[in-house]
């Protein structure tokens, strides 16, 4: 459930980045789903119980939505 939350949580940033970011939004949008759900995966099957890397790269990829937002 953890990993459902956090993906569910990627789209919801690239979908911020659809709708308001400037420039390469596509790109970046996709670019940012694709490596969140990679670091969820990875972190699936090692079973790791922190998630840590994958809430650091959604905070990334959240930071750089609001850079190209803004």
């Amino acid at each position: 459930s953890t990993a459902l939350a956090l993906a569910c949580a990627y789209i919801l940033v690239a979908l911020v980045m659809f709708a308001f970011g400037t420039g390469a939004t596509v790109f970046w949008g996709f670019a940012g789903l694709i490596l969140g759900f990679a670091v969820i995966a990875i972190e699936t099957v090692s079973g790791s119980r922190t998630w840590m890397l994958s809430i650091g790269l959604l905070v990334l990829f959240g930071l750089f939505t609001a850079m190209r937002v803004s």
